[in-house]
C-alpha cells in the first residue's frame, strides 16, 4: 500500500534502510511498483540475481562468512561453536551456510535463547572457538558470559552484532572480540567533509547508518546529473554496471542491484582502542 501511494504521487526512487528479513518484502514492492530503491539490506542468496530495481548497497555476507572460517581454521580452532539468532533468518542462514561449507573442523549451531542454556552447550560441547550472529542486546549477553566463566577462546561476531555494538558499548569485556565488518577505507574528499561535518553538528561519532547514507545520496546524486529525476532513466542508470567509490573505499555494483567486494576487514579493541587487524581478500 505505500508503494501504490508513491506510485501515485510520483516519486522517482526510494531509499529504505531495513533488515534482511524484509528485504524480500521491499524488493518485491519495488518490482511490482517500477520505483526503484536504494537499501542496506544485505545482498543474500533470496535477494541476489534478480532484475527488480532493488539496489542493495551492502554487498553479500559469502566473503565475510568465508574469511570467518579461514580465520578460526589457521588459529588452530578445530571445534567451533556457532551462536545464532532465532530473528531476521534471511540474514543468518545463508550466512550460516557459507561458514559451513567452509570450515573444515567440527561445529556446532546454537540458537540462542539465554545464557543459561548457551553454558549448558558449552558444557556439553567444549569449543575450542565461538562465533556469533547476533544482534548487539544478544552478543553482549554472550561476551560477559563468557568473561564470567573465565574462558578466553577466540569469540568472534559477524557484521550484524560488530556494527551496533561498537556504536554501543566499550569496555574490557570487548577487548579480544573479532568484529567483523565491511571493509571501510580512510575516509576521502566530500565524504571525510560531511561525516566530519555530521559529528561536530550533533555531537556523536558517525556509525554504519552514516557512512551508507553518504555513499548512497553521492550515487544518486551522479545518477540525476547523469539522466536526469525520471524514474525510468534512473533504474536504467543505476542497473548499468559499475564501480563507485563509496564511504567504502571503491565498491562495485551489477546490473542485478548486488555489491561486490572482494574484501572484509576485522577489528578488534585492545584497552578499548579499536584497531584493524586483518584485511581479508576473498578465496571463494
Amino acid at each position: 500500500m505505500a508503494y501504490m501511494r508513491l506510485d501515485d504521487l510520483g516519486v522517482s526512487l526510494v531509499i529504505g534502510g531495513v533488515l534482511s528479513k524484509d528485504g524480500a518484502w521491499l524488493a518485491e514492492a519495488t518490482a511490482e511498483s517500477g520505483i526503484p530503491t536504494f537499501g542496506v539490506t544485505a545482498s543474500s542468496a533470496l535477494l541476489s540475481g534478480r532484475k527488480d530495481g532493488f539496489f542493495r548497497l551492502s554487498p553479500s555476507n559469502d566473503a565475510q562468512a568465508r574469511a570467518g572460517a579461514r580465520i578460526y581454521i589457521d588459529k588452530g580452532c578445530k571445534r567451533l561453536l556457532l551462536v545464532t539468532s532465532t530473528a531476521n533468518t534471511a540474514y543468518v542462514d545463508p550466512y550460516v551456510s557459507m561458514l559451513v561449507a567452509h570450515y573444515t573442523g567440527d561445529i556446532l549451531q546454537v540458537p540462542f535463547s539465554t545464557t543459561e542454556a548457551l553454558a549448558q552447550e558449552i558444557e556439553s560441547f567444549k569449543p575450542e572457538g565461538l562465533f556469533t550472529i547476533l544482534p548487539a542486546k544478544d552478543l553482549i549477553q554472550v561476551i560477559n558470559l563468557i568473561r564470567v566463566r573465565g574462558d578466553w577462546y577466540l569469540i568472534g561476531s559477524a557484521s550484524w552484532g560488530s556494527t551496533e555494538i561498537l556504536s554501543l558499548y566499550s569496555g574490557p569485556a570487548l577487548d579480544g572480540v573479532l568484529f567483523f565488518m565491511l571493509s571501510l577505507d580512510d575516509l576521502k574528499g566530500t565524504f571525510k567533509t560531511e561525516i566530519s561535518e555530521f559529528e561536530k553538528k550533533y555531537s556523536m561519532t558517525a556509525t554504519n547508518g552514516s557512512f551508507y547514507l553518504v555513499s548512497i545520496l553521492d550515487i544518486i546524486r551522479q545518477a540525476v546529473e547523469a539522466v536526469g529525476p525520471s524514474r525510468a532513466a534512473l533504474k536504467s542508470w543505476l542497473e548499468t554496471p559499475r564501480s563507485y567509490e563509496t564511504a567504502y573505499g571503491l565498491l562495485s555494483m551489477d546490473e542485478y542491484g548486488d555489491s561486490i567486494t572482494s574484501r572484509t576487514i576485522v577489528m578488534q579493541t585492545v584497552d578499548g582502542q579499536l584497531r584493524s587487524v586483518y584485511f581479508i581478500e576473498d578465496q571463494p
